[in-house]
């Protein structure tokens, strides 16, 4: 399998807008989705779990720190999807022991942050 982050990290962007206009997705987030979609339309199996829902709030948040690792089990080809927060200093979510995060001061501050920086300000 190609590396993932090579889909991530393709996509022309400019993040500080994207955070600025609360538009981010976590780059972990749209690879797992568009290789989903890629082992979907091929007819396979994805070996990613099911992601949280579109209302998870930190999928969308630029501190959010997700990754994938290893099947769990010998039984099990699904990889194993977790997410901790760095301002929290906690797992936020995992395949395991999914959450329900609907809000979240973190993507609101990020972009306070993303638009003083765009307009300029160096304000911290």
């Amino acid at each position: 399998m190609e590396d993932i982050n090579k889909h991530a990290l393709s996509k022309p962007t400019k993040l500080l807008e994207r955070i600025a206009n609360l538009e981010y997705v976590s780059p972990t987030i749209e690879s797992i989705e568009f290789y989903n979609a890629k082992y979907k339309k091929e007819g396979k199996q994805s070996p990613y779990p099911d992601l949280p829902h579109e209302d998870f709030v930190c999928r969308r948040c630029p501190l959010s720190l997700w990754s994938s690792t290893g099947p769990r089990t010998k039984d099990s080809s699904q990889k194993h999807i977790s997410c901790f927060c760095p301002a929290q200093h906690v797992e936020t979510y995992s395949t395991a022991n999914p959450d329900d995060r609907h809000i979240c001061d973190g993507p609101i501050i990020e972009a306070i942050k993303a638009q003083e920086k765009l307009e300029g300000g160096n304000e911290e």
